[in-house]
């Protein structure tokens, strides 16, 4: 009894903390996070879909490699059945604004999985 009444005291005395929004945009490194941070403030187009992705039930990696086949590729790589787990990879070789660009291109494919909500597996994302 003691117990619960210390506990109650003591919620009622705690500050309130309120939590930051779930990211759904997460980069896998400090490239990545600079890549997005400058491409959302250089490009209108990159912000709004960050945004859109933002308010969808994807969660997207961002992540810069070498063994990207192309210059870029998305993939839908987890499903649950609250959430889609998508990833962008973008070349890590592509430098300067050809990187944004890629971001922006790899991003609007993300954004067309995230607007077909029938897009939950390799099947669907053939058809898509």
């Amino acid at each position: 009894m003691l117990s619960a009444i210390l506990l109650s005291a003591f919620v009622a005395i705690a500050p309130s903390v309120i939590a930051p929004p779930f990211p759904r945009v997460r980069p896998m490194s400090e490239d990545a996070r600079a890549l997005v941070e400058d491409a959302a403030r250089r490009s209108p187009t990159i912000a709004r879909l960050l945004r859109t992705i933002d308010r969808s039930d994807a969660v997207v990696y961002v992540d810069l490699r070498f063994e990207v086949r192309g210059e870029g590729a998305t993939t839908l790589f987890a499903v649950s059945p609250y959430w889609r787990f998508i990833r962008v990879t973008t070349d890590k070789r592509v430098r300067g604004y050809r990187r944004i660009e890629m971001l922006g291109h790899e991003l609007q494919h993300a954004v067309e999985i995230i607007q077909a909500p029938d897009v939950r597996d390799s099947d669907g994302m053939r058809r898509l």
